[in-house]
């Protein structure tokens, strides 16, 4: 009896802690208490277990609960490591978080675990036919402890040690929707490891021999209910089927958070498409916007559940082609599909770096967005109107490998909206027209008489004019034979109002390209020459321009898109004639940070007109303010001023940020959002205003 009750307590205390998923229901405090009550119901259970095993006599009564449970608890640590790989294998990011030599620990577990397994679980099939089944259980126990151990200390090390190389990673492995933190892991595999070392110095009995028959006896009928009772809880206790490994049912909520990021983070626009459509339609209707936003950030990878309840679910993601983070907050129908009824996903704003932190940090992004294919370009940060970091990536031309360099010019697409826009306000400071004049008053011969006397030159300054955009089949259509800014207004100047003017905001190419047609009016000069003479030339902008693309314009980089097709090829094929005041130009990282240095120093403009040109005037719907043809906008707390462009084979931005404190530009010849990506990563990591 004394031998039996020693591999009963070695049995209790290699189960004395069980390892599977936590409860992702719960989080905080509720997560720590669900723990430590389900290591105490599990303690409990293994006591009784060991007084249970402890009084059978013969091994046929203690042959029914141990077959029942070691089949299940043999093949269950496989399972779960095997069940593992496979999320891993479909989502390889995980293992791209984990630098060697830490993946190779996870590695070494998928390896071992499964095999060690079905090692032993031939030793008990074994045992079992030699019916000495007091050597089942010992073995079931000891590979159960084992596995269970090895497979947490492992991934447990794992992520511990990743965390110490870089304090951003998590402590956590998530895979679907199972997360398991470091310190979990560990309170998991110490104990077994000690309960394994106490099992292995405990000898197995040898008190029933294979094939010897013990006689119970009769007893009287209390003592067989209690028999009963005893084995029902012996079996419960050793099945990984008991409450403390059931498999996790997840909440409505959680399970659409799983189905958005497989969706989303897929390579497929179909199975995107067709899942917004099924579960969220709102998002549907602007679904290439959507799309660009998914080529922007490369996926998420969830980081981190905040609140998770049946119909709501807070989580953390990290985007996959930065370390920005975000929150999603994600609410769902009650009632079956489980439609998703709202959907909130806002970055969460990144900590303001030192001055020499954010270009070390910038080099690094930029050397990894590179490397990765995502950028090509040129970059300039200055502080005080001067350089702090400038530097050039990628090719310029890829046919004949030229490489871009800071004199290369980019096609900045709608970044001309500021210089339009300067040039209005120059010839307002002048007297020459009135913010508040109807554009009819300087175009008398525009078509559409309603448009021309109720759009002010203020409304198509701040896309409030309802004057709607140029693209679209008409554009494809006439692209090459629009080579006037008198040639769009022939084209769309029947064209009536989209809504009242002054009513709500909504971005106009058209809009602008009416300004441009405004300048050409009151100075009897074309817009090219003018912001030629009174923009470029008193700016010192010595490289920018809009020359006809059907002619040679020195260091001008070719533009190169995925859209239309599976591979990079030249934007040729969807560019205009020439730019317009709409956009179009091309320009440098140097010439554009003159223009902002003359602007700051009101070379363009006197104060009161700069101050009217870059503050906010109306709220737009991504956030921020519009002005007159800039954008204001306090990413982290830092204002900044400035615009962006961005179209096929092309994408700028500059921001002047902290009164003008910090200044960068952007440039880049691939599609969007290559250079608004990391102008995003530097605007939320300025130093913090009032800091170096």
């Amino acid at each position: 009896m004394k031998s039996n009750r020693s591999v009963a307590l070695a049995a209790w205390m290699m189960e004395h802690l069980t390892f599977g998923p936590a409860n992702q229901s719960l989080t905080g405090d509720l997560l720590e208490e669900f723990q430590l009550g389900r290591s105490l119901l599990w303690f409990w259970g293994q006591v009784l277990a060991t007084i249970t095993i402890g009084s059978f006599r013969t091994a046929r009564e203690f042959a029914m609960p141990v077959a029942f449970s070691a089949g299940w608890s043999m093949l269950y640590p496989a399972w779960r490591m095997i069940d593992t790989r496979h999320i891993l294998d479909a989502r390889p990011e995980h293992w791209h978080a984990l630098a060697w030599p830490y993946s190779a620990l996870l590695e070494l577990g998928f390896g071992i675990v499964p095999a060690v397994t079905f090692v032993w679980l031939g030793f008990l099939v074994y045992l079992v036919l030699r019916a000495d089944l007091f050597h089942v259980v010992y073995a079931f126990q000891l590979i159960r402890s084992l596995s269970t151990s090895l497979t947490a200390l492992l991934l447990g090390t794992a992520l511990l040690l990743n965390h110490f190389r870089d304090p951003q990673i998590d402590l956590h492995y998530i895979g679907r929707q199972d997360f398991y933190s470091a310190f979990h892991l560990f309170t998991i595999s110490i104990p077994l490891a000690l309960s394994l070392l106490a099992a292995l110095l405990c000898t197995p009995p040898h008190t029933i021999r294979p094939g010897r028959r013990q006689r119970l006896g009769r007893r009287p009928f209390a003592k067989r209910v209690i028999r009963l009772i005893q084995t029902l809880c012996l079996t419960l206790s050793l099945s990984p089927l008991s409450a403390a490994q059931a498999p996790q049912t997840y909440a409505p909520a959680s399970q659409q958070l799983a189905k958005w990021l497989a969706a989303f983070d897929g390579n497929d626009r179909e199975t995107y498409y067709e899942f917004l459509e099924k579960n969220l339609p709102s998002r549907a209707e602007h679904f290439d916007r959507e799309w660009e936003f998914r080529s922007r950030t490369g996926g998420f990878d969830l980081q981190k559940i905040e609140e998770d309840t049946p119909t709501k679910l807070t989580a953390l993601l990290r985007e996959r082609n930065s370390d920005q983070l975000a929150r999603v907050v994600l609410e769902v129908d009650a009632a079956e599909p489980h439609r998703i009824l709202k959907m909130d996903l806002n970055p969460v704003a990144p900590s303001h770096l030192s001055e020499n932190d954010l270009i070390a940090g910038l080099r690094r992004h930029l050397d990894e967005s590179a490397d990765g294919g995502r950028f090509a370009g040129a970059v300039l940060v200055a502080r005080d109107g001067k350089p702090i970091f400038a530097q050039a990536y990628g090719l310029a031309d890829r046919e004949r490998k030229i490489p871009n360099t800071l004199n290369t010019r980019f096609r900045i697409g709608s970044m001309n909206k500021m210089f339009t826009a300067v040039a209005v306000l120059q010839l307002a400071q002048a007297g020459k027209l009135k913010l508040d004049d109807p554009l009819g008053k300087y175009l008398i011969d525009y078509p559409n008489k309603e448009l021309a006397s109720k759009v002010t030159i203020s409304e198509l300054l701040d896309h409030t004019g309802g004057t709607g955009d140029i693209f679209g089949p008409e554009f494809d259509k006439h692209r090459l034979e629009l080579r006037t800014h008198q040639d769009y207004v022939k084209l769309y100047g029947n064209r009536g109002l989209s809504f009242e003017p002054g009513s709500r905001w909504e971005y106009s190419n058209y809009g602008f390209v009416l300004l441009g047609n405004v300048i050409e009016r009151v100075t009897g000069q074309s817009y090219y020459d003018y912001v030629r003479e009174h923009v470029y030339q008193p700016a010192g902008m010595s490289s920018t321009g809009s020359q006809p693309e059907d002619q040679s314009v020195p260091d001008r980089s070719v533009g190169y898109t995925e859209m239309g097709a599976s591979d990079w090829h030249s934007n040729v094929g969807s560019l205009p004639y020439r730019g317009t005041s709409a956009g179009g130009g091309y320009s440098t990282v140097r010439d554009l940070l003159a223009f902002a240095n003359a602007l700051r120093s009101d070379k363009l403009l006197d104060v009161h007109y700069t101050e009217l040109l870059t503050t906010g005037r109306v709220d737009t719907p991504n956030g921020g303010r519009y002005a007159y043809g800039f954008f204001d906008r306090s990413p982290n707390g830092s204002r900044c001023v400035g615009h962006s462009g961005g179209s096929p084979g092309m994408n700028g931005d500059l921001e002047i940020c902290q009164d003008a404190r910090y200044i960068f530009v952007v440039l880049a010849n691939m599609d969007p959002p290559a250079a608004q990506e990391i102008g995003g990563f530097i605007a939320g990591r300025l130093p913090a205003p009032g800091h170096d």
